[in-house]
């Protein structure tokens, strides 16, 4: 009998409702997308879920079976299918043109206009699809050939300006002195977990630094750029478990050296030694 009473309750309820003409609307579900993204050197779980707006849960739970029984061992090139809750399509602005349509596969650096900052994985292709560039322009605007390393800041023409290149992260960065009458310093430096080791030290322009690095395992990857975030070319093979590299410093000011693993390495510490040569 109580059942009974209930039914109709719900029953009567229900008219009253059509009756106002209320309608009851579904809760909107959060907007969601899947990606393909290639696994790079140094991507993470984790790392990859920043990109997307998820987390690494999430990831694994959809590619178990290819990743295996260990979230953490990735393997370079592994293509993964993400779940991408960033939103849905970026509204272009009137008229179309260069505008950001956001984060991508071998695309996904930090754009804080007009600057681009190079991700792992980036290639030069992707990062002008991502703008609606041609890859000539972008090239031209950056005064850039065909390679990338991570952390390369590129102008992207047309988007809007007005603000300072990105700053790169020196908090941690060791200052590097030279003794009076020296031109030469050695370093021994670690790297954490897959991390990097920066050094920052000040150059006239016109000067040559030599770069020398050793690495007790995994090869180590090179990178310099000015205090402002524009990166100066090195000279000589880099990548290598040995690198011996040398630039033209374009200016006087401070530098920032960032010598990082080329490939997540096997154990949580990699020890390397540095020499800087400055002539």
């Amino acid at each position: 009998m109580l059942r009974m009473r209930l039914r109709i309750s719900v029953i009567a309820l229900c008219i009253v409702v059509a009756g106002l003409g209320v309608v009851m609307a579904p809760r909107p579900a959060m907007a969601q997308s899947f990606v393909t993204v290639v696994v790079q050197p140094g991507d993470t779980l984790a790392k990859i879920a920043g990109r997307y707006c998820t987390n690494w849960q999430n990831i694994y739970d959809v590619n178990r079976q290819a990743i295996g029984p260990n979230p953490h061992q990735l393997s370079a090139g592994m293509a993964l299918t993400v779940p991408n809750y960033c939103g849905g399509a970026v509204t272009p602005p009137v008229g179309g043109g260069v505008y950001d349509r956001g984060p991508t596969t071998h695309a996904s650096g930090p754009y804080n206009a007009p600057y681009y900052t190079v991700a792992w994985g980036d290639t030069l292709y992707s990062i002008a699809n991502r703008f609606g560039l041609s890859v000539a322009a972008l090239q031209q605007a950056s005064n850039i050939g065909a390679g990338l390393n991570a952390g390369q800041v590129l102008i992207i023409p047309g988007g809007s300006g007005g603000v300072k290149p990105p700053q790169p992260p020196v908090t941690n960065a060791e200052r590097i002195y030279f003794a009076p009458g020296g031109i030469s310093a050695t370093r021994t430096g670690v790297i954490y977990n897959g991390g990097a080791k920066s050094y920052i030290l000040g150059g006239q322009a016109g000067q040559a630094l030599e770069i020398g690095t050793r690495s007790h395992g995994d090869p180590l990857l090179v990178t310099i750029v000015q205090v402002n975030g524009v990166s100066v070319a090195l000279n000589g093979p880099n990548s290598g478990v040995e690198n011996n590299l040398w630039a033209r410093l374009p200016a006087t000011d401070d530098y920032i050296v960032t010598i990082s693993p080329v490939q997540l390495p096997e154990g949580p510490q990699l020890p390397f030694d540095v020499t800087f040569i400055m002539q």
